[in-house]
């Protein structure tokens, strides 16, 4: 019984870790400001850790291939915590880069302790669907909701305007209902029946999948939501055995992610198809030299955008007056191109309304953000080439091309290095069995 009590918490700190920032759950469960969330489920992971008594491990070899995987990662820290002796930052916050810096250790001291017993228990794959699971079960929530609500709408039978959204979800959505935020609108979002947050301005399709807006699940922007789920899509096979049941939610999942309009997904879950099929055609190598092609590429014409008009919505998207693909280019072309060797910080988000003129990330950490990017994709590619953990790979490269969207956020979420923990166990079990490059 005590056992079963302690794999509910388990699961419990390692779902609500991961939704930090990317759904409502932890800003309802925790209320007040966002960083809250990470001292109090780090306070609770410290004092799982006590009570273990002891910090297990995964196994020398494989230990070492995880920790070798997150050594960009180690540094940055390392570095950030003397990072202030050489460098003075303005509006630098000391105590929120220790509080990150600290959280992201404990929350990968929390992987090592309860995936090593899962392991020896059930094996890796078994332990890696168990740690997804309610991942996967909240991706069906959402579905769900976001169906249920629409042909509620499409039908008239309830009226959106009527159900705004309270005031418990926390400080991401709070801050955008201000009347003096930059993009203030009235009725900013909606949350019907109390299922799902609407963005009922924020209209991206001119036919009947956007007659209410942009879905957004429980997260404050549809690409968010999308973001967070959109992994099970990929790793759907592992929880439905039942060919009807999969096409169900497959086809469920697609609308969804419709009715969201997130074209970064759509970009994404297009990119990951594509390599899994010139997988079948070429080797790992040359597909991940192709990535690195791609990503030079993006870094050198980040004005390509310009050209595409032919489809109205898609150029509008990605024209340079827009916000949204601004930020993104903004924040890539800030990681890649720094003036001086200690940078500002490897945790801080510049104000994109700032035009970054202020900031600066510095080489060591543009060098280490690139490493640690790499080992993600190639990680995930290596992965998509195995039998046993493909669909992991597919999810994981998914999280890696959708991380570009907002490439700095991306490095302070705990969902990030879950999958790249995740990512880095199944490597280390391929490693050691000597198969990486083989279908087995």
């Amino acid at each position: 019984m005590i056992e079963k009590n302690k794999s509910y918490f388990e699961i419990f700190i390692l779902f609500i870790s991961i939704s930090f920032v990317l759904n409502a759950i932890p800003e309802i469960i925790i209320q007040g400001w966002r960083f809250n969330k990470y001292w109090i489920i780090g306070f609770l992971i410290l004092i799982y850790l006590i009570v273990e008594k002891k910090i297990k491990i995964l196994g020398l070899g494989r230990d070492s291939i995880v920790l070798i995987g997150f050594s960009p990662l180690f540094i940055a820290i390392f570095s950030e915590l003397f990072r202030p002796i050489f460098k003075s930052t303005k509006g630098y916050n000391p105590f929120y880069t220790l509080l990150i810096s600290l959280f992201l250790i404990i929350f990968l001291i929390f992987l090592f302790n309860i995936f090593s017993k899962k392991i020896k228990k059930i094996g890796v794959l078994k332990s890696i669907i168990w740690g997804l699971k309610p991942l996967f079960y909240y991706s069906i929530y959402i579905i769900i909701s976001s169906i249920l609500i629409y042909f509620l709408g499409f039908f008239e039978l309830i009226d959106f305007n009527n159900w705004e959204l309270p005031n418990y979800f926390g400080d991401d959505f709070s801050k955008r209902l201000d009347p003096g935020y930059a993009h203030f609108e009235t009725n900013y979002y909606l949350n019907p029946l109390r299922l799902i947050v609407l963005m009922p301005n924020y209209i991206k399709v001119g036919n009947f999948l956007g007659n209410f807006g942009s879905f957004c699940g429980l997260s404050y922007e549809p690409h968010i939501a999308m973001f967070f789920i959109t992994p099970c899509f990929f790793i759907s096979k592992w929880f439905i055995k039942s060919p009807k049941k999969l096409f169900f939610y497959r086809t469920g999942f697609l609308f969804t992610a419709l009715l969201s309009a997130s074209i970064v997904n759509i970009f994404s879950i297009f990119l990951v198809l594509l390599t899994y099929y010139l997988i079948k055609l070429f080797s790992v190598k040359r597909i991940f030299f192709f990535f690195i092609f791609i990503l030079i590429f993006i870094s050198i014409y980040s004005n390509l955008y310009n050209l595409i008009t032919d489809i109205e919505f898609i150029s509008s998207k990605l024209r340079p007056g827009n916000v949204s693909a601004g930020v993104s280019f903004g924040y890539m072309n800030y990681i890649l191109s720094p003036s001086t060797f200690i940078g500002d910080g490897f945790f801080i988000v510049p104000d994109y309304r700032s035009n970054f003129k202020f900031w600066d990330f510095g080489l060591l950490y543009s060098l280490l953000y690139v490493f640690q990017y790499l080992i993600l994709i190639f990680s995930s590619i290596l992965l998509m080439k195995s039998k046993k953990f493909n669909f992991l790979g597919a999810a994981s490269l998914y999280v890696s091309l959708h991380i570009l969207k907002f490439p700095l956020h991306a490095i302070i979420y705990p969902f990030t290095w879950f999958f790249l923990f995740l990512n880095l166990l199944c490597l280390s079990q391929l490693i050691l069995k000597k198969n990486v490059f083989q279908r087995t």
